[in-house]
């Protein structure tokens, strides 16, 4: 294994004056968005988006995903110069370690358990020391979902390429093994979270409509959406408390609209979003009861959206293109046990930016 060059101490030693002004953009004034007859009042300063060092994969490289159990505690999944690997930030800096497959989904549940997937025939599991390899269930094709969560066991959702459907499968003993999910006919599972062992989600599309099924550890609940159902589905669920879970939902009958859902124990309530938001979005909770949304299409500078108690405010990250250039979120996560948001994405490198005590 080797460390990346660049750090967190290394960052802050080239002098905090530099860093402040080069690495911590915002707007002017965390721009007030009108949405559901409420505004924003001032309320102090602006959100700040730190720039954190991402691996060094400017050589034939790329990182597909990003997953953590907790702010010493992340890894990224990829490909450098020296073949695939994953990356773990430690809270200062990154280590490489070399992996059995390519693997560009990684899901975390603590330091001794970690897992890859995608991109090649064998699945990868981290023990704590080294990353080694782990098969399939028979008859399936590389997975299309993985998810894990702090002391919580790995979900994933794979292609079965012997018959028209898909295989759930749970992460247990050593072994990926097949669940029973009540799927509806003609279902195509396409999003898949983890909170707790005995709090997971499915949501997919089959001929008629988007659907959501939940486990409590004993059994799966249908979760309805408003109807009538006109939706093209449903792109990432949130799980936040047993309570408490968002959503992003792609609406079909005005192409690039979506709309934020939320579940507080029934069905799924529609929250709009306001008009000139249309990008699909990474998510993350604020740990506050608020949501965060970060925008797949921003131009020159990440741009995000934050709802809590019926009012959106927007603000910018760092500052990386020129105003005409494009650039993305990719994945927004809460750091476990913080309040703390980090944001993945591509522009066209990859980037990560952080922000401290949310919402």
């Amino acid at each position: 294994m080797s460390h990346h060059p660049v750090s967190r101490r290394a960052v802050l030693s080239a002098g905090l004056g530099a860093a402040i002004s080069t690495a911590l953009v915002t707007d002017s004034a965390s721009a007030e968005v009108a949405a559901t007859g409420r505004t924003a009042a001032p309320t102090g300063a602006p959100p700040v988006w730190w720039d954190i060092p991402v691996p060094d994969v400017s050589r034939a490289g790329e990182l597909g995903d990003i997953a953590a159990s907790g702010p010493r505690d992340v890894w990224t999944a990829g490909f450098d110069g020296g073949g695939p690997c994953m990356f773990h930030w430690n809270g200062w800096d990154w280590t490489r370690y070399s992996t059995p497959a390519l693997y560009y989904m990684v899901a975390v549940s603590g330091r001794r358990r970690a897992w890859g997937m995608g991109g090649s025939n064998l699945a990868g599991v981290w023990d704590g020391a080294t990353w080694h390899a782990v098969d399939y269930p028979p008859d399936t094709y590389p997975p299309l979902r993985l998810a894990a969560a702090p002391h919580a066991t790995a979900w994933a959702i794979a292609d079965h390429y012997k018959y028209s459907g898909y295989t759930v499968m749970r992460f247990e003993r050593g072994a990926w093994v097949p669940q029973t999910v009540p799927l509806p006919i003609w279902a195509e599972p396409q999003v898949l979270a983890v909170r707790t062992n005995r709090d997971v989600w499915l949501s997919g599309r089959n001929r008629d409509r988007t659907y959501t099924l939940r486990w409590n550890g004993a059994e799966w609940t249908d979760i309805p959406l408003a109807e009538p159902d006109t939706s093209l589905g449903i792109s990432q669920i949130l799980p936040v408390s047993a309570h408490l879970a968002w959503a992003w939902r792609l609406d079909g009958v005005m192409p690039g609209r979506h709309t934020l859902l939320r579940w507080t124990g029934g069905a799924w309530e529609d929250i709009p979003v306001p008009e000139w938001y249309c990008a699909k979005a990474g998510m993350a909770d604020d740990g506050r009861g608020g949501i965060w949304l970060g925008s797949d299409m921003s131009q020159g500078r990440t741009s995000y959206l934050h709802y809590r108690d019926g009012v959106w405010t927007s603000s910018q990250g760092v500052e990386r293109l020129a105003p005409d250039q494009w650039l993305g979120v990719w994945k927004m996560l809460r750091l476990p046990g913080t309040r703390t948001i980090w944001t993945f994405g591509l522009s066209p490198h990859p980037f990560i930016e952080e922000l401290r005590h949310a919402g």
